[in-house]
């Protein structure tokens, strides 16, 4: 697209730096392997709406969509920021607009993921209370770099 900023140019503009990577990175492996566990309920919330139910074709597509989405919280926190992570955005972008996505349920459900990670975060007990505030402020600054690749491809 015209004129669109570069991924760099993108994380420079949300001051995504090396400090966030480390806070993220921090806060990936407090987490493990499950990351925060929440995406049963994230799916249930999710279907509980006719047109998020018609995106999906059946239940083993919801299924290979929660793996995947376990998956993409791994990525996000894993506190690296490089071409790869740009090109998997843009491909989750792109998944978005073959399904017919609106933007609109995009960023709504992505408020409700952030309502039900960030609490578990600043409690989470694996980090002190300066670690907490670094994750949250990194992982607010990487989500919005997702949301904004996301929408713009």
């Amino acid at each position: 697209m015209k004129n669109q900023p570069t991924f760099e140019t993108r994380k420079r503009f949300l001051m995504l730096d090396a400090a966030d990577e480390q806070a993220l990175a921090k806060l990936h492996s407090a987490f493990g392997a499950n990351g925060p566990g929440f995406v049963d309920g994230f799916y249930r919330h999710l279907m509980a709406y006719p047109q998020m139910r018609t995106l999906l074709p059946d239940g083993q597509a919801l299924e290979q969509l929660k793996r995947l989405h376990t998956a993409y919280f791994q990525r996000l926190t894993a506190g690296d920021y490089g071409p790869t992570y740009a090109q998997d955005r843009e491909r989750v972008g792109l998944t978005h607009a073959r399904i017919g996505l609106p933007p609109g349920w995009y960023l709504g459900a992505y408020s409700h993921y952030l309502c039900e990670l960030l609490p578990q975060v600043a409690g989470f007990a694996g980090l002190s209370p300066h670690e907490q505030t670094a994750a949250l402020r990194a992982l607010v600054k990487v989500i919005f770099l997702d949301m904004g690749i996301a929408i713009d491809t």
